[in-house]
Protein backbone atom coordinates (compact mmCIF):
# COMPACT_ATOMS: atom_id res chain seq x y z
CA UNK A 1 0.00 0.00 0.00
CA UNK A 2 2.81 2.15 1.19
CA UNK A 3 4.90 1.64 -2.26
CA UNK A 4 1.75 2.37 -4.25
CA UNK A 5 1.20 5.64 -2.61
CA UNK A 6 4.55 6.95 -2.86
CA UNK A 7 5.26 5.54 -6.49
CA UNK A 8 2.11 7.25 -7.77
CA UNK A 9 2.86 10.59 -6.25
CA UNK A 10 6.42 10.65 -6.78
CA UNK A 11 5.62 10.50 -10.18
CA UNK A 12 2.93 12.85 -10.59
CA UNK A 13 4.94 15.13 -9.07
CA UNK A 14 7.89 14.36 -11.05
CA UNK A 15 5.62 15.59 -14.14
CA UNK A 16 5.11 18.65 -12.12
CA UNK A 17 8.56 19.22 -11.76
CA UNK A 18 9.08 19.31 -8.06
CA UNK A 19 10.23 15.99 -5.87
CA UNK A 20 7.90 14.22 -2.86
CA UNK A 21 9.36 14.12 1.07
CA UNK A 22 8.26 10.98 1.57
CA UNK A 23 6.35 10.69 5.14
CA UNK A 24 7.66 7.24 7.35
CA UNK A 25 5.21 4.59 7.86
CA UNK A 26 4.41 3.60 11.58
CA UNK A 27 2.13 0.19 12.20
CA UNK A 28 0.76 0.33 16.32
CA UNK A 29 -1.63 -1.43 18.25
CA UNK A 30 -2.52 -0.33 21.65
CA UNK A 31 -0.58 2.86 21.78
CA UNK A 32 2.32 5.05 20.76
CA UNK A 33 4.89 7.33 21.09
CA UNK A 34 4.39 10.41 18.51
CA UNK A 35 5.85 13.08 17.66
CA UNK A 36 2.72 14.59 18.68
CA UNK A 37 2.52 12.67 21.90
CA UNK A 38 1.23 9.76 22.71
CA UNK A 39 -2.01 8.28 21.05
CA UNK A 40 -4.14 5.40 21.85
CA UNK A 41 -6.11 3.00 19.73
CA UNK A 42 -8.72 5.10 19.92
CA UNK A 43 -7.29 8.01 17.68
CA UNK A 44 -7.35 5.71 14.56
CA UNK A 45 -5.09 6.14 12.11
CA UNK A 46 -2.97 9.49 11.80
CA UNK A 47 -0.44 11.70 10.57
CA UNK A 48 1.57 13.71 12.65
CA UNK A 49 3.12 16.56 11.16
CA UNK A 50 5.84 16.82 14.36
CA UNK A 51 7.72 14.16 12.81
CA UNK A 52 6.61 13.22 9.47
CA UNK A 53 5.49 10.19 10.45
CA UNK A 54 1.61 7.93 9.17
CA UNK A 55 -0.10 5.96 12.03
CA UNK A 56 -1.52 3.11 11.08
CA UNK A 57 -3.71 1.08 14.02
CA UNK A 58 -3.57 -2.25 12.74
CA UNK A 59 -6.65 -2.84 14.93
CA UNK A 60 -8.72 -0.11 13.48
CA UNK A 61 -7.39 -1.63 10.12
CA UNK A 62 -9.00 -5.54 11.52
CA UNK A 63 -11.90 -3.95 12.30
CA UNK A 64 -12.33 -2.20 9.50
CA UNK A 65 -12.20 -5.38 7.33
CA UNK A 66 -14.27 -7.60 9.79
CA UNK A 67 -16.75 -4.96 11.99
CA UNK A 68 -17.36 -2.17 9.01
CA UNK A 69 -17.42 -4.56 6.25
CA UNK A 70 -14.86 -2.39 3.85
CA UNK A 71 -12.74 -5.37 3.45
CA UNK A 72 -11.36 -5.21 0.19
CA UNK A 73 -7.45 -3.86 -0.39
CA UNK A 74 -8.51 -0.22 -1.96
CA UNK A 75 -10.42 -0.09 1.35
CA UNK A 76 -6.77 -0.15 3.33
CA UNK A 77 -5.19 1.89 0.66
CA UNK A 78 -7.23 4.68 0.45
CA UNK A 79 -7.01 5.31 4.45
CA UNK A 80 -3.08 5.42 3.73
CA UNK A 81 -3.82 7.94 0.90
CA UNK A 82 -5.67 10.07 3.18
CA UNK A 83 -3.21 10.34 6.04
CA UNK A 84 -0.87 11.08 3.00
CA UNK A 85 -2.85 13.82 1.96
CA UNK A 86 -2.25 14.84 5.32
CA UNK A 87 1.20 15.14 4.61
CA UNK A 88 1.24 16.58 1.35
CA UNK A 89 -0.68 19.61 3.74
CA UNK A 90 1.88 19.94 6.03
CA UNK A 91 4.71 19.95 3.42
CA UNK A 92 2.74 22.85 1.12
CA UNK A 93 2.16 24.70 4.09
CA UNK A 94 -1.08 24.48 4.66
CA UNK A 95 -1.37 22.80 8.14
CA UNK A 96 1.07 25.43 9.59
CA UNK A 97 -1.48 27.38 8.48
CA UNK A 98 -4.12 25.95 10.21
CA UNK A 99 -1.86 25.55 13.29
CA UNK A 100 -1.86 29.71 13.30
CA UNK A 101 -5.45 30.60 12.91
CA UNK A 102 -5.70 27.68 15.96
CA UNK A 103 -3.60 29.46 18.04
CA UNK A 104 -4.90 32.48 17.23
CA UNK A 105 -8.32 31.26 17.99
CA UNK A 106 -8.29 28.36 20.66
CA UNK A 107 -12.31 28.02 20.88
CA UNK A 108 -12.55 27.19 17.27
CA UNK A 109 -9.30 25.12 16.75
CA UNK A 110 -11.25 21.86 16.43
CA UNK A 111 -13.46 22.95 14.06
CA UNK A 112 -10.34 23.91 12.01
CA UNK A 113 -8.71 20.70 12.18
CA UNK A 114 -11.96 18.87 11.23
CA UNK A 115 -11.44 21.16 7.77
CA UNK A 116 -8.64 19.63 7.20
CA UNK A 117 -10.32 16.50 6.18
CA UNK A 118 -11.86 16.98 3.35
CA UNK A 119 -9.11 18.53 1.37
CA UNK A 120 -7.22 14.96 2.66
CA UNK A 121 -9.65 12.72 1.23
CA UNK A 122 -9.66 14.91 -1.89
CA UNK A 123 -6.21 14.43 -2.06
CA UNK A 124 -7.42 10.56 -1.69
CA UNK A 125 -9.50 10.39 -4.28
CA UNK A 126 -6.57 12.04 -6.65
CA UNK A 127 -4.39 9.41 -5.76
CA UNK A 128 -6.97 6.66 -6.50
CA UNK A 129 -7.57 8.37 -9.78
CA UNK A 130 -3.91 8.48 -10.77
CA UNK A 131 -3.45 5.02 -9.40
CA UNK A 132 -6.64 3.88 -11.49
CA UNK A 133 -4.93 6.21 -14.52
CA UNK A 134 -1.46 4.81 -14.27
CA UNK A 135 -2.76 1.03 -14.43
CA UNK A 136 -1.30 0.70 -10.44
CA UNK A 137 -4.48 -0.37 -9.15
CA UNK A 138 -8.20 -0.90 -10.71
CA UNK A 139 -10.82 0.98 -9.08
CA UNK A 140 -14.22 -0.14 -9.06
CA UNK A 141 -17.21 1.29 -7.96
CA UNK A 142 -17.22 -1.59 -5.29
CA UNK A 143 -14.01 -0.19 -4.21
CA UNK A 144 -15.02 3.34 -3.90
CA UNK A 145 -17.90 2.24 -1.97
CA UNK A 146 -15.67 0.35 0.74
CA UNK A 147 -13.32 3.84 0.43
CA UNK A 148 -16.19 5.80 1.87
CA UNK A 149 -17.07 3.17 4.49
CA UNK A 150 -13.23 3.48 5.77
CA UNK A 151 -13.42 7.54 5.74
CA UNK A 152 -16.63 7.33 7.69
CA UNK A 153 -15.25 5.02 9.62
CA UNK A 154 -11.99 6.77 10.40
CA UNK A 155 -13.81 10.04 11.53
Amino acid sequence: MFYETTEVWTAELGRRGTTLREPSLTFFDGAVRAGCGVASSQVGPFYCPGDGHIYLDVGFLAQLQQQLGAQGRYAQAYILAHEFGHHRQTVLGIESQVRRRQQADPAGANALSVQTQPPADCLAGVWGALANSAGNVTVSPADIAEAQTAAAAAR
